[in-house]
């Protein structure tokens, strides 16, 4: 599935020009849609959301957002 130049699948060749992030396609979105879809409707169907299958922990997600960043950026700006 997808298309583009065979570079842009070569994991070397995008390390030599610096690239950090390559989603390679739709997947990773495609992958969120479904979890999403799958979360509501465990919601809808009276699943409680602590007890809910596949969320991520909050140290994850503190990590993930970069929340550390956001709350030093936070503190800089309001008390500047």
């Amino acid at each position: 599935m997808g298309g583009g130049a065979a570079g842009l699948s070569d994991r070397d060749y995008l390390a030599s020009k610096r690239v950090r992030v390559a989603l390679q396609g739709h997947q990773p979105i495609m992958a969120a849609a479904q979890a999403v879809h799958d979360t509501l409707k465990a919601l809808r169907e009276g699943v409680q959301p602590r007890d809910l299958k596949g969320v991520p922990s909050a140290d994850f997600m503190a990590k993930a957002t970069r929340d550390a960043d956001y709350k030093e950026w936070t503190k800089e700006f309001l008390s500047g």
